[in-house]
């Protein structure tokens, strides 16, 4: 699940004029309109409630092996950590040639890890995934995951994930915002434009005549 942007969608007469003359302005713009958002997406994602939806609360399960992982690594480093955990690190931004911006996940797993969270799951509890927990995980596969296992309830029958939404409430906050601050970014690049050119500019002027 992505958010795709065009500068077309944000193209008044003023900013097509500026963009025929100055190509250059709409690629450095949408950049950093991909800049932004991914920023604010880890930002919402970090808190817990991106676009001010928090998100459904950990298991049982889930609880309590993050509780005993951040007990490992509290000497070493903070932990800023929640239900989409490491996951925040894998939104990004491509501009592409035609114009358009696309704000995502930037691997295959990230997308369906990303989109699990986003829609909810359901997982049937097998006797592997039972002995997998109450193991602990150990090996070099998960070197990470807790040395002491997670023991599953008899009667647990399937793990139920609720959909933790990402994608969607911060696309409502930031796509109302698209526009201003493209238009805004393109305002300042001819400014500095027009301050270089002054710079530069040794030829002095002088006016016959006034038109006021």
């Amino acid at each position: 699940m992505s958010v795709t942007v065009s500068w077309k969608d944000m193209a008044t007469p003023w900013v097509e004029d500026v963009i025929r003359e100055f190509p250059e302005f709409r690629r450095r713009a949408l950049k950093s309109v991909g800049w932004m958002m991914q920023k604010e997406i880890k930002k919402g994602i970090e808190s817990g409630a991106p676009g001010g939806r928090r998100y459904a609360p950990l298991s049982g399960v889930a609880r309590g092996v993050k509780a005993k992982s951040k007990l490992r690594v509290m000497k070493k480093k903070k932990v800023r950590s929640g239900p989409l955990g490491k996951l925040r690190k894998a939104v990004g931004y491509q501009y592409k040639d035609d114009g358009s911006l696309t704000v995502g996940w930037l691997s295959k797993s990230a997308v369906y890890l990303g989109s699990m969270q986003e829609k909810g799951r359901r997982l049937p509890v097998t006797e592997k995934m039972r002995r997998f927990w109450w193991s602990g995980a150990r090996g070099k596969k998960w070197p990470k995951v807790l040395k002491k296992g997670v023991r599953l309830r008899k009667e647990t029958r399937e793990i139920i994930l609720p959909a933790r939404p990402t994608i969607g409430p911060m696309r409502e906050v930031l796509v109302p915002r698209i526009p201003g601050y493209f238009v805004k970014k393109i305002d300042g690049y001819m400014e500095d434009d027009m301050k270089r050119s002054t710079k530069k500019s040794k030829r002095k002027y002088r006016v016959y005549g006034s038109w006021w």
